[in-house]
């Protein structure tokens, strides 16, 4: 069975969130558009490499090496608890996520060499990208040894008890130890971690109702018309049903030389009409508005990831 390596990951339903990666903004200054002379004179700063990337959100969470970290160490622990029950834990992966964080966020098309791989970009690239919203990658559960990871659907395997939440519970709860609870208290639980990430999501969703990214979004289809293609915005042309057509769901899909030139024009005109940059300045604006809701949390969450990465060198000394 295949599924995340937390099995309580809260994700937005896949197609909501892929509108949300895809079209979202808010910004530190206002585009002006001059109808009668066809061009934007923009103060967001041209968005250009992977140092763009950076939001206000990040400075609570661990970067990409300390995140691996603390993956090789709860899957550490996860592998011990397994073994109890006879079982060898899964393949997985615990190297650092290789696609940028926020990159998806923010729409960048530039790590996905759309000259050679159209949308679908390089091998296990579109795992990876979404793995690097929260530095949690997907890996195979075999349905014999799911009650013991999950703690779901039985109280015993192999006649041993499984402990509370399963042995991915136990991961999580070592790799919490002595940290504050985000309600203040010592109650911290398994998971509380992800709720940094669900904070990340809900400024998606503020930032996708930005006005400015449609406006962003006509300055794309116009550059893209100029270009011998008819879509209304980015997202439309990511996924443009054509580039399914005859996609069985097995391997990896075709990618047509229709796709790869769409592919390049669409890189071009994002580029051309800064559509990252005004979609970074609207994250920025939605992200802070959150920071400023919820110091304390955030606080709180800051000091559970560092607690979690202090216990993760303790575990794996």
């Amino acid at each position: 069975m295949i599924r995340d390596s937390l099995k309580t990951r809260r994700f937005l339903p896949f197609s909501t969130l892929a509108v949300f990666l895809l079209s979202g903004c808010s910004a530190l200054n206002l585009d002006i558009w001059n109808d009668k002379q066809g061009v934007t004179q923009s103060n967001y700063p041209p968005f250009g490499s992977v140092k763009d990337f950076v939001l206000p959100m990040d400075v609570y969470d661990l970067d990409n090496v300390r995140r691996a970290y603390v993956q090789e160490a709860r899957f550490k622990v996860l592998g011990s608890c397994l073994k109890k029950f006879g079982f060898t834990m899964p393949k997985h992966d615990v190297t650092p996520i290789r696609y940028p964080k926020n990159a998806a966020y923010l729409g960048w098309l530039g790590e996905k060499d759309v000259a050679h791989y159209g949308y679908l970009g390089p091998k296990d690239q579109d795992a990876e990208e979404f793995a690097a919203l929260d530095g949690l990658r997907m890996f195979v559960i075999p349905a014999e040894q799911d009650a013991a990871h999950s703690g779901i659907g039985a109280s015993r395997v192999n006649g041993i008890k499984i402990p509370k939440m399963g042995c991915a519970g136990e991961a999580e709860r070592a790799l919490n130890a002595g940290a504050t609870g985000l309600d203040g208290t010592k109650l911290v639980k398994e998971y509380d971690f992800k709720r940094l990430h669900s904070l990340m999501e809900d400024a998606a969703v503020t930032g996708f109702k930005d006005k400015r990214i449609a406006e962003a979004a006509v300055r794309w289809s116009d550059c893209m018309k100029s270009k011998g293609f008819s879509y209304k915005e980015p997202f439309e042309a990511q996924s443009d049903p054509l580039w399914q057509a005859g996609y069985s769901g097995r391997g990896r899909r075709a990618v047509s030389t229709l796709e790869i030139k769409t592919a390049v024009a669409d890189e071009q005109c994002r580029l051309q009409v800064n559509y990252s940059g005004v979609r970074r300045a609207a994250y920025v604006d939605s992200q802070n508005a959150i920071i400023i809701k919820n110091r304390d949390l955030l606080q709180r969450l800051q000091n559970l990831m560092e607690t979690r990465y202090a216990n993760a060198t303790e575990i794996l000394e």
